[in-house]
């Protein structure tokens, strides 16, 4: 729940003040919530994968609900659509990729 909070008195804030925000997060779902865009990384060397355009922390401050928001099909596609392009990029751990 203190994660949720912060997630909306952050988004509160950016929309009373007019701020730009650079955030970094290793949540997927963190970033298509208070994200406008989302930059996906490659691991070693980091280099940008993949950019998205969410609309949901601007679905969010137009009056949307949070919960409404993180149900919603789009959200949902969204956030797969990612992980697997995450997952896709980390080595395993059958193929040597994790190392003691």
């Amino acid at each position: 729940l203190t994660r949720e909070t912060m997630q909306e008195l952050i988004l509160r804030l950016w929309a009373e003040t007019g701020k730009t925000v650079f955030f970094i997060t290793h949540s997927v779902e963190e970033g298509l919530f208070l994200g406008t865009r989302l930059l996906v990384m490659s691991p070693r060397p980091g280099r940008i994968q993949a950019s998205f355009r969410p609309p949901f922390s601007t679905q969010y401050v137009s009056g949307r609900g949070a919960r409404d928001i993180k149900s919603d099909p789009e959200y949902i596609a969204m956030r797969e659509e990612v992980l697997s392009m995450v997952l896709d990029s980390e080595p395993s751990v059958s193929s040597g990729g994790c190392h003691e």
